[in-house]
């Protein structure tokens, strides 16, 4: 083997570093506006859950700009793993209508979150972007997206 030389591929460089959790809204066919929450291995592995079943829902009050992600067994909600990345595997949910987010696609966004103790479990809270919540708000998207 002293013939030949060994060869090696190019190093990549690494990619952009992906937010932790992002929200965006998915429009398929001629149907409402959904949101679409994602999430990285690394979030999902701090809530320390059995399963990939979770319930979700939708703040009220004070909370209105909020959703939480709650493990439950017998969740309503599956997270649907997307593909795999450097940081781990990246983990969709996707919402049913919600008649106060409006009805215009919008591509995921970087999100604040916080995962908080609920008992002896712990939850991920996740803020929404303000067209989600703020009426003045959704109405400049509107305008903007000539919906």
């Amino acid at each position: 083997m002293s013939e030949w030389t060994e060869l090696e591929p190019d190093r990549k460089p690494a990619g952009a570093p992906k937010a932790p959790v992002r929200f965006g809204l998915m429009k398929m066919r001629k149907a409402r506006s959904r949101g679409r929450v994602l999430i990285l291995r690394d979030v999902v592995s701090q809530l320390g859950m059995k399963t990939w079943r979770v319930n979700v829902r939708l703040g009220k009050g004070a909370r209105q700009h909020q959703i939480a992600i709650i493990p439950d067994e017998q969740g309503r909600f599956e997270l649907q793993e997307l593909g795999k990345s450097k940081g781990g595997g990246t983990f969709s949910i996707n919402m049913p209508v919600v008649e106060r987010f409006p009805d215009v696609p919008f591509s995921p966004m970087e999100v604040r979150w916080t995962v908080e103790a609920e008992g002896k479990r712990k939850i991920l809270v996740v803020d929404l972007p303000p067209f989600c919540w703020d009426d003045g708000e959704r109405r400049r998207l509107l305008q903007r997206k000539g919906a």
